[in-house]
Parts: C-alpha cells; structure tokens; sequence
C-alpha cells in the first residue's frame, strides 16, 4: 500500500489487488472487507442507484440492509426496505443476533 500524489495534488492511496487479499482486506471475487484501509469511505459513497434517485428528485437518504447468511450490508431503495422490514426478513435477523 502506498500514497500517491494526482494530477490534481489529490493524495491516492494505491492498494493492489494481491495485497488486499493477501491481508484478508478483500475477498477472492473483490468484495471489499472489514479492516480493508477504504473499508468506510467504500461504505460511505452513495451506490450508483442512489445516485439516480438523487438526479430524479428521490430521497437522498441512504438505506443499508444486511444481505444473505454473510452478514454483508448492501444499499437499498426505500421499497425494498420496506419489503425487508414487513416481509419478514428483519425479524430472522433479530432472531439470529
């Protein structure tokens, strides 16, 4: 890992791709994981979906679900939130916690 300077004088940080799952900071299909350096700003960033729901006047408000057995959090729209909550799937979740 290593810190980089832009074209713009922005500082980038530069990770491979072996070093991160040599580190355990990504998974073999390149799903980033906890402890990886950009872990939180990776979660932070809007997803491309909210991003267009922002450019056609939707709530800016993010939404983030736990998706399938690994635990993992992914965005959501405020439909499929709903549909998490009433459907059932959040009180498995609480069950399993």
């Amino acid at each position: 890992m290593r810190t980089e300077i832009a074209a713009d004088g922005v500082p980038e940080v530069v990770i491979t791709y072996e070093e991160s799952v040599s580190n355990g900071w990504l998974s073999q299909g390149g799903i980033i994981l906890p402890g990886h350096p950009l872990y939180a700003e990776t979660l932070n960033a809007p997803s491309a979906d909210i991003l267009d729901s922002l450019r056609f006047g939707d709530s800016s408000n993010q939404r983030h679900i736990i998706f399938g057995r690994n635990g993992l959090m992914r965005p959501a729209t405020e439909t499929q939130l709903d549909a998490y909550i009433h459907e059932g799937e959040y009180d498995q979740r609480l069950t399993q916690i």
